[in-house]
Protein backbone atom coordinates (compact mmCIF):
# COMPACT_ATOMS: atom_id res chain seq x y z
CA UNK A 1 0.00 0.00 0.00
CA UNK A 2 1.14 3.12 -0.77
CA UNK A 3 1.82 5.14 2.29
CA UNK A 4 3.15 8.45 1.03
CA UNK A 5 3.01 10.03 -2.41
CA UNK A 6 3.97 13.83 -3.52
CA UNK A 7 2.71 15.08 -7.00
CA UNK A 8 4.26 17.54 -8.11
CA UNK A 9 4.07 19.80 -5.19
CA UNK A 10 6.34 23.01 -5.13
CA UNK A 11 7.19 25.36 -2.28
CA UNK A 12 8.56 28.97 -1.99
CA UNK A 13 9.42 31.50 1.04
CA UNK A 14 9.06 34.78 -0.36
CA UNK A 15 11.18 35.03 -4.23
CA UNK A 16 12.95 31.61 -3.13
CA UNK A 17 12.13 28.07 -5.28
CA UNK A 18 12.44 25.80 -2.63
CA UNK A 19 11.19 22.90 -3.90
CA UNK A 20 9.77 22.55 -8.09
CA UNK A 21 7.57 19.74 -9.01
CA UNK A 22 8.91 17.70 -6.84
CA UNK A 23 6.76 13.96 -6.86
CA UNK A 24 7.58 10.85 -4.82
CA UNK A 25 5.89 7.74 -3.82
CA UNK A 26 6.47 5.63 -0.35
CA UNK A 27 5.18 2.68 0.11
CA UNK A 28 4.04 0.86 3.53
CA UNK A 29 7.16 0.17 5.71
CA UNK A 30 9.40 1.52 2.72
CA UNK A 31 12.70 3.30 4.32
CA UNK A 32 13.43 6.11 2.35
CA UNK A 33 16.72 8.28 2.82
CA UNK A 34 16.82 12.27 1.89
CA UNK A 35 19.88 13.42 1.30
CA UNK A 36 21.58 16.34 0.32
CA UNK A 37 23.54 19.42 1.04
CA UNK A 38 22.42 22.62 3.23
CA UNK A 39 19.18 24.47 1.52
CA UNK A 40 18.20 22.03 -0.69
CA UNK A 41 14.67 21.45 0.55
CA UNK A 42 14.91 18.51 2.83
CA UNK A 43 13.41 19.85 5.97
CA UNK A 44 10.88 21.70 3.89
CA UNK A 45 10.14 18.47 2.07
CA UNK A 46 9.65 16.87 5.59
CA UNK A 47 7.20 19.86 7.25
CA UNK A 48 5.08 19.83 4.26
CA UNK A 49 4.81 15.93 4.48
CA UNK A 50 3.88 16.43 8.44
CA UNK A 51 1.65 19.30 7.42
CA UNK A 52 2.94 22.19 9.02
CA UNK A 53 3.29 24.55 5.90
CA UNK A 54 0.93 24.11 2.65
CA UNK A 55 2.73 23.18 -0.90
CA UNK A 56 2.30 26.23 -3.15
CA UNK A 57 1.00 23.86 -5.85
CA UNK A 58 0.85 20.03 -6.34
CA UNK A 59 -1.16 17.43 -3.71
CA UNK A 60 0.43 15.33 -1.04
CA UNK A 61 -1.77 12.37 0.14
CA UNK A 62 -1.34 9.90 3.03
CA UNK A 63 -2.85 6.12 3.11
CA UNK A 64 -4.51 7.24 -0.21
CA UNK A 65 -5.75 10.73 1.47
CA UNK A 66 -5.79 13.93 0.59
CA UNK A 67 -4.02 16.42 2.89
CA UNK A 68 -2.39 19.17 1.53
CA UNK A 69 -2.86 20.74 -2.00
CA UNK A 70 -2.42 23.79 -3.97
CA UNK A 71 -2.20 26.20 -0.68
CA UNK A 72 -4.42 24.14 1.76
CA UNK A 73 -3.55 22.18 4.19
CA UNK A 74 -6.71 19.71 4.28
CA UNK A 75 -5.67 17.22 7.37
CA UNK A 76 -3.39 18.76 10.31
CA UNK A 77 -0.73 17.47 11.67
CA UNK A 78 -2.34 16.06 14.76
CA UNK A 79 -4.63 14.53 12.69
CA UNK A 80 -1.85 12.78 9.48
CA UNK A 81 -0.70 10.00 11.86
CA UNK A 82 2.71 10.26 11.63
CA UNK A 83 5.72 11.18 13.80
CA UNK A 84 8.87 13.50 13.64
CA UNK A 85 11.93 13.85 14.90
CA UNK A 86 13.02 17.57 14.97
CA UNK A 87 16.72 18.41 15.11
CA UNK A 88 15.87 21.83 16.81
CA UNK A 89 14.09 21.96 20.03
CA UNK A 90 10.75 21.67 19.28
CA UNK A 91 7.97 21.86 22.08
CA UNK A 92 4.71 23.82 22.11
CA UNK A 93 5.69 26.50 24.07
CA UNK A 94 1.82 27.76 24.94
CA UNK A 95 2.04 24.05 26.78
CA UNK A 96 3.00 22.52 29.99
CA UNK A 97 5.56 19.80 30.66
CA UNK A 98 2.34 17.37 30.65
CA UNK A 99 0.75 19.36 28.22
CA UNK A 100 3.61 18.65 25.69
CA UNK A 101 3.72 14.73 26.43
CA UNK A 102 -0.05 14.53 26.41
CA UNK A 103 -0.45 16.58 22.75
CA UNK A 104 0.58 13.40 21.25
CA UNK A 105 -1.02 10.66 23.54
CA UNK A 106 -4.70 12.99 22.50
CA UNK A 107 -3.71 12.52 18.85
CA UNK A 108 -3.79 9.01 19.20
CA UNK A 109 -7.34 8.73 20.50
CA UNK A 110 -6.40 7.25 24.14
CA UNK A 111 -8.73 7.65 27.16
CA UNK A 112 -8.30 9.80 29.53
CA UNK A 113 -7.04 7.37 32.09
CA UNK A 114 -4.48 6.32 30.02
CA UNK A 115 -3.29 8.91 28.49
CA UNK A 116 -2.46 9.98 32.50
CA UNK A 117 -1.09 6.82 33.21
CA UNK A 118 1.65 6.72 29.56
CA UNK A 119 2.21 10.93 30.92
CA UNK A 120 3.23 9.87 34.49
CA UNK A 121 5.24 6.60 33.56
CA UNK A 122 7.14 9.52 31.00
CA UNK A 123 7.92 11.77 33.53
CA UNK A 124 9.14 9.10 35.35
CA UNK A 125 11.26 8.11 32.77
CA UNK A 126 13.15 11.55 32.06
CA UNK A 127 13.28 12.30 35.68
CA UNK A 128 10.58 15.15 35.60
CA UNK A 129 8.01 14.49 38.22
CA UNK A 130 6.90 17.50 39.92
CA UNK A 131 7.59 19.64 36.73
CA UNK A 132 4.04 19.16 35.27
CA UNK A 133 2.67 22.25 35.28
CA UNK A 134 5.85 23.86 34.18
CA UNK A 135 6.45 25.75 30.68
Amino acid sequence: MRMITIDSVSKSYEQTKVLSSISLEIEQRERVVILGPSGCGKSTLLRLIAGFVAPDSGTLFIAGKVVAQDGSILKEPQERDLGMVFQDLALWPHLSVEGNIDFGLKAKGLSNAKRAERIKAILSLVDLVGHERRK
